[in-house]
């Protein structure tokens, strides 16, 4: 990665490539927290659903 970066970009300081790197790393991290939570709540969603169908069914 840091390879990349420094070839990516004009960086005259390998702590500049360092925070970019730190950067990447903290914004995958976020992201990948961001993607479980908004999957949990799907998980939730759909297990509500599924569990009003139920009580539908059997207190008919």
């Amino acid at each position: 990665m840091i390879k990349q970066f420094e070839q990516s970009y004009s960086v005259q300081d390998k702590q500049d490539v360092l925070a970019m790197c730190a950067l990447q790393f903290a914004s995958q991290v976020e992201q990948k927290s961001l993607d479980k939570d908004y999957a949990n709540e799907t998980v939730e969603t759909k297990l509500e659903a599924l569990n009003d169908l139920l009580d539908a069914h059997f207190n008919s």
